[in-house]
Protein backbone atom coordinates (compact mmCIF):
# COMPACT_ATOMS: atom_id res chain seq x y z
CA UNK A 1 0.00 0.00 0.00
CA UNK A 2 1.33 3.77 -0.96
CA UNK A 3 0.65 6.21 1.23
CA UNK A 4 1.06 10.02 -0.62
CA UNK A 5 3.14 13.16 0.99
CA UNK A 6 2.93 16.35 0.22
CA UNK A 7 5.96 18.53 0.47
CA UNK A 8 4.72 20.99 3.42
CA UNK A 9 4.79 24.22 0.93
CA UNK A 10 3.20 22.41 -1.46
CA UNK A 11 -0.40 23.43 -0.09
CA UNK A 12 0.51 26.64 0.24
CA UNK A 13 1.98 27.30 -3.65
CA UNK A 14 -1.32 25.86 -5.21
CA UNK A 15 -3.18 29.13 -4.59
CA UNK A 16 -0.44 30.95 -6.01
CA UNK A 17 0.10 29.00 -9.34
CA UNK A 18 -3.72 29.19 -9.38
CA UNK A 19 -2.87 33.35 -9.50
CA UNK A 20 -0.68 33.09 -11.66
CA UNK A 21 -2.47 30.92 -14.24
CA UNK A 22 -5.12 33.23 -13.53
CA UNK A 23 -3.36 36.13 -14.70
CA UNK A 24 -2.16 34.45 -17.34
CA UNK A 25 -5.15 34.13 -19.10
CA UNK A 26 -5.83 37.56 -18.41
CA UNK A 27 -3.37 38.85 -21.15
CA UNK A 28 -4.08 38.82 -24.43
CA UNK A 29 -1.67 36.78 -26.55
CA UNK A 30 -0.54 38.87 -29.86
CA UNK A 31 1.21 37.70 -32.56
CA UNK A 32 2.34 39.10 -36.17
CA UNK A 33 -0.64 39.05 -38.45
CA UNK A 34 -3.76 39.11 -35.88
CA UNK A 35 -7.19 37.71 -37.17
CA UNK A 36 -8.48 36.77 -40.80
CA UNK A 37 -10.29 39.75 -42.29
CA UNK A 38 -10.87 39.13 -45.73
CA UNK A 39 -9.35 36.09 -48.18
CA UNK A 40 -9.69 36.31 -52.03
CA UNK A 41 -7.99 34.85 -54.88
CA UNK A 42 -7.47 37.16 -58.43
CA UNK A 43 -5.36 37.05 -61.22
CA UNK A 44 -3.24 34.69 -60.07
CA UNK A 45 -2.52 35.35 -56.67
CA UNK A 46 -4.44 34.60 -53.15
CA UNK A 47 -4.63 37.48 -51.28
CA UNK A 48 -5.11 37.13 -47.28
CA UNK A 49 -6.04 40.48 -44.93
CA UNK A 50 -5.32 39.98 -41.24
CA UNK A 51 -6.10 42.54 -38.38
CA UNK A 52 -5.17 43.27 -34.75
CA UNK A 53 -7.08 44.22 -32.67
CA UNK A 54 -9.45 41.23 -33.55
CA UNK A 55 -12.32 42.23 -33.74
CA UNK A 56 -11.50 45.52 -35.64
CA UNK A 57 -11.84 48.72 -33.02
CA UNK A 58 -12.71 52.27 -33.68
CA UNK A 59 -8.82 54.04 -33.22
CA UNK A 60 -5.14 52.57 -33.72
CA UNK A 61 -5.06 49.39 -36.11
CA UNK A 62 -2.24 46.98 -37.86
CA UNK A 63 -3.26 45.28 -40.90
CA UNK A 64 -1.38 42.62 -42.43
CA UNK A 65 -1.54 41.29 -46.17
CA UNK A 66 -0.05 37.83 -47.00
CA UNK A 67 0.26 37.23 -50.76
CA UNK A 68 0.70 34.11 -52.40
CA UNK A 69 0.95 32.32 -55.76
CA UNK A 70 -2.38 31.43 -56.21
CA UNK A 71 -0.86 27.82 -57.91
CA UNK A 72 1.89 27.16 -55.88
CA UNK A 73 1.00 28.88 -52.53
CA UNK A 74 4.07 30.20 -52.50
CA UNK A 75 4.46 33.18 -51.06
CA UNK A 76 4.57 36.35 -53.09
CA UNK A 77 7.54 38.86 -51.62
CA UNK A 78 7.80 41.33 -54.91
CA UNK A 79 5.60 43.81 -56.70
CA UNK A 80 3.63 46.56 -55.36
CA UNK A 81 0.71 46.18 -52.68
CA UNK A 82 -1.71 48.67 -52.15
CA UNK A 83 -4.36 48.77 -49.39
CA UNK A 84 -7.75 50.84 -49.78
CA UNK A 85 -10.44 51.08 -47.28
CA UNK A 86 -13.18 52.84 -47.81
CA UNK A 87 -15.83 54.40 -44.32
CA UNK A 88 -19.07 53.38 -44.48
CA UNK A 89 -21.89 54.69 -46.41
CA UNK A 90 -22.88 58.26 -45.41
CA UNK A 91 -19.43 58.67 -43.52
CA UNK A 92 -17.55 62.10 -44.04
CA UNK A 93 -14.14 60.40 -43.73
CA UNK A 94 -11.84 60.37 -46.33
CA UNK A 95 -10.72 57.14 -48.49
CA UNK A 96 -7.54 55.47 -46.44
CA UNK A 97 -5.03 54.27 -48.84
CA UNK A 98 -1.45 52.54 -48.11
CA UNK A 99 0.87 51.11 -48.67
CA UNK A 100 1.82 48.13 -46.50
CA UNK A 101 5.63 46.55 -46.79
CA UNK A 102 7.64 44.27 -44.68
CA UNK A 103 9.54 47.12 -42.59
CA UNK A 104 6.55 47.08 -40.39
CA UNK A 105 5.71 43.49 -40.25
CA UNK A 106 7.80 40.99 -37.87
CA UNK A 107 6.94 38.19 -39.86
CA UNK A 108 9.04 39.04 -43.34
CA UNK A 109 6.23 36.98 -45.47
CA UNK A 110 3.38 39.38 -44.78
CA UNK A 111 3.27 43.52 -45.46
CA UNK A 112 2.04 45.29 -42.57
CA UNK A 113 0.93 48.67 -42.00
CA UNK A 114 -0.05 51.02 -39.09
CA UNK A 115 -3.37 53.15 -39.35
CA UNK A 116 -6.57 54.82 -37.65
CA UNK A 117 -9.62 54.11 -37.85
CA UNK A 118 -12.69 56.85 -37.42
CA UNK A 119 -15.57 55.21 -37.58
CA UNK A 120 -17.18 52.16 -36.45
CA UNK A 121 -19.32 50.21 -39.08
CA UNK A 122 -18.65 48.22 -42.03
CA UNK A 123 -15.90 49.38 -44.37
CA UNK A 124 -14.63 48.35 -47.83
CA UNK A 125 -11.01 46.87 -47.71
CA UNK A 126 -9.64 46.66 -52.09
CA UNK A 127 -6.39 45.20 -51.98
CA UNK A 128 -4.19 45.81 -55.28
CA UNK A 129 -1.56 43.18 -56.60
CA UNK A 130 0.71 44.56 -59.75
CA UNK A 131 3.34 41.87 -60.46
CA UNK A 132 6.15 42.50 -63.56
CA UNK A 133 4.20 44.82 -65.75
CA UNK A 134 1.32 42.39 -65.49
CA UNK A 135 -2.52 44.00 -64.74
CA UNK A 136 -2.67 44.31 -61.31
CA UNK A 137 -5.34 41.95 -59.34
CA UNK A 138 -7.39 43.13 -56.86
CA UNK A 139 -8.99 41.34 -54.25
CA UNK A 140 -12.39 43.86 -52.70
CA UNK A 141 -14.50 42.72 -49.46
CA UNK A 142 -16.54 44.33 -46.52
CA UNK A 143 -14.50 44.32 -42.65
CA UNK A 144 -16.57 45.12 -39.83
CA UNK A 145 -15.27 47.67 -37.22
CA UNK A 146 -16.89 47.70 -33.86
CA UNK A 147 -17.21 50.81 -31.61
CA UNK A 148 -13.88 52.10 -29.76
CA UNK A 149 -13.71 49.96 -26.41
CA UNK A 150 -15.09 52.11 -23.33
CA UNK A 151 -12.06 53.44 -21.40
CA UNK A 152 -12.45 51.70 -18.13
CA UNK A 153 -11.80 48.18 -20.11
CA UNK A 154 -8.19 49.52 -21.96
CA UNK A 155 -7.36 50.81 -18.20
CA UNK A 156 -8.26 47.46 -16.15
CA UNK A 157 -4.82 46.16 -15.72
CA UNK A 158 -3.69 49.30 -13.73
CA UNK A 159 -6.75 49.70 -11.87
CA UNK A 160 -6.68 46.59 -10.93
CA UNK A 161 -2.54 46.20 -10.32
CA UNK A 162 -3.02 47.77 -6.23
CA UNK A 163 -5.59 45.13 -5.32
CA UNK A 164 -3.54 42.59 -6.90
CA UNK A 165 -0.13 44.07 -4.69
CA UNK A 166 -2.65 44.16 -1.74
CA UNK A 167 -3.50 40.25 -2.10
CA UNK A 168 -0.30 39.37 -2.63
CA UNK A 169 0.81 40.93 0.35
CA UNK A 170 -1.58 39.47 2.44
CA UNK A 171 -0.74 36.04 1.33
CA UNK A 172 2.44 37.24 2.29
CA UNK A 173 1.96 38.46 5.43
CA UNK A 174 -0.41 34.88 6.12
CA UNK A 175 2.14 32.61 4.95
CA UNK A 176 4.99 34.03 7.25
CA UNK A 177 2.67 34.36 10.42
CA UNK A 178 1.28 30.70 10.03
CA UNK A 179 5.67 29.83 9.50
CA UNK A 180 6.25 31.23 12.76
CA UNK A 181 3.44 29.34 14.43
CA UNK A 182 4.58 26.01 13.33
CA UNK A 183 8.18 26.87 13.49
CA UNK A 184 10.42 25.02 16.52
CA UNK A 185 11.49 27.88 19.59
CA UNK A 186 15.41 28.49 19.19
CA UNK A 187 17.43 28.49 21.98
CA UNK A 188 17.02 31.64 22.54
CA UNK A 189 13.47 31.62 22.63
CA UNK A 190 13.35 28.42 24.80
CA UNK A 191 15.56 30.62 27.42
CA UNK A 192 13.07 33.01 27.65
CA UNK A 193 10.11 31.01 28.01
CA UNK A 194 12.07 29.34 30.43
CA UNK A 195 13.25 31.78 32.63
Amino acid sequence: MSTRTHAPGLTRRRPALAAVLLLATAVRARGDGGAVLLRGAAGGVEVTLFGEPAPLRVGDADLSVLVQDAASGATVLDGELALVLEPPAGSRLPVVRVRPDSAHATNKLLRAAALVLGEAGPWTARIEVARGGEPGSRVEGTIDVAPARPAIARLWPWLALPFVASALFAWREWLRIGRARGAPLSGRARARRAG
